[in-house]
C-alpha cells in the first residue's frame, strides 16, 4: 500500500445545480443544492484513500462547526487528519455553480491559513511518506517548507499546479511530476519541469518526459460535473506512479479515474474507488492498443 502525505486546503462548499451561468445583473435560481466537506488538498487526500493509498492530511481550520465536519469526513474515509485550529478564523468556504453542460465556475472564501510551523508538526507524516501531494492552495512558504523537508527525508514530490503561479525553481528540482490544466500549465515552465501530464478536458491528457511530448485520448464518458476531475486525475497518477507503474500507465490510471469522476453530480460523492478504475482500465486500455498495446 502506497503511503502518501498530502497537504492544501480544507473546508467546506455548497454546490447549485443552475441552467446557466450568470448574465451581468442576472439572480439565478438553483435547481438543487448540496453541501459537503472539500478543498483541493482534501480533495486529493480523499481521492487517493479510495484509490488504495495510506493517507494522512494537513489543513488549517477555523474554531466552527465546519471544521469538525472537514475532521469527520476525513475519518470517515480513512484518511488521518492533521487539522491546525486557528483560534478567531474562520474555516475555508466554497460556492461552486455547475451549469447543465456540466461546466462549472467556485468562489473560494481561503479562512484560516497553514503556517510553516504546522508543517514542522507534520514533517513525521512527510518523513514516512513515499509520496507528498501538493497544490497551490496554501501560502508559498508552507509548499516551500514542506518541498525542503520532503528533499532531506527523500520523499517523492507531486505537484498539482492549482490556481495557476508562478513557482520557485526549486520546485521544478524537487518534484517528480506536474499534473496542470491547460491554463496552470501556461504559468509553467514545462521545460524545467522532470515531467507533467497536462489535463486537456475532452481531448485527453498530454504527457510530457525527458523532452518527448505525446497525447493520450480522453476516456469516453459523458460529463455531467467536472468539478473534482483534476483533484482525482493528481491523486490517481500519484497512486499509480506510487504503486511503480510507468508514466504513460499511470496517466491511463489518472484518465480512468477522472472520466469516471466526471460522470457524477459534487466532489465527495463522484471521487472513484480502486475497483471501479480496475473495471473500466481495460476497456480503457484495449480502446487504444497503439498506446498501450
Amino acid at each position: 500500500m502506497v503511503k502518501i502525505a498530502a497537504i492544501g486546503l480544507g473546508g467546506y462548499s455548497f454546490f447549485f445545480d443552475v441552467d446557466h451561468f450568470h448574465a451581468e445583473g442576472e439572480t439565478l435560481h438553483a435547481a438543487a443544492l448540496r453541501d459537503e466537506a472539500g478543498g483541493k488538498g482534501y480533495n486529493q487526500a480523499v481521492a487517493a484513500a479510495r484509490l488504495g493509498a495510506a493517507v494522512s492530511f494537513l489543513q488549517a481550520a477555523g474554531a466552527d462547526s465546519f471544521a469538525d465536519e472537514c475532521e469527520h469526513t476525513l475519518q470517515e474515509e480513512g484518511v488521518r487528519p492533521f487539522v491546525a485550529r486557528k483560534p478567531g478564523a474562520r474555516t475555508a468556504l466554497a460556492s461552486i455553480l455547475t451549469d447543465r453542460a456540466g461546466r462549472n465556475r467556485a468562489t473560494v472564501y481561503a479562512g484560516a491559513a497553514l503556517e510553516e510551523e504546522d508543517v514542522e508538526a507534520f514533517s513525521g507524516e512527510i518523513a514516512k511518506a513515499e509520496i507528498l501531494l501538493l497544490q497551490n492552495e496554501v501560502p508559498e512558504e508552507v509548499n516551500a517548507r514542506a518541498v525542503a523537508l520532503a528533499a532531506r527525508h527523500g520523499t517523492r514530490v507531486f505537484y498539482n499546479p492549482a490556481p495557476a503561479r508562478s513557482l520557485p525553481p526549486a520546485y521544478y528540482a524537487q518534484a517528480e511530476a506536474f499534473t496542470p490544466n491547460e491554463r496552470e500549465a501556461e504559468a509553467l515552465d514545462l521545460t524545467a519541469c522532470r515531467s507533467a501530464v497536462v489535463t486537456c478536458g475532452k481531448k485527453g491528457a498530454l504527457l510530457i518526459e525527458e523532452g518527448k511530448r505525446e497525447m493520450l485520448p480522453a476516456f469516453d464518458a459523458a460529463a455531467v460535473d467536472t468539478t473534482g476531475a483534476g483533484d482525482t486525475f493528481h491523486a490517481a497518477f500519484a497512486v499509480a506512479r506510487g504503486e511503480g507503474r510507468p508514466m504513460r500507465e499511470s496517466a491511463a490510471f489518472a484518465i480512468v479515474a477522472a472520466g469516471l469522476s466526471v460522470t457524477r453530480s459534487g466532489v465527495m460523492g463522484a471521487l472513484p474507488r480502486r475497483a471501479e478504475v480496475d473495471a473500466a482500465l481495460p476497456g480503457y486500455l484495449a480502446t487504444h492498443p497503439a498506446l498501450f498495446g
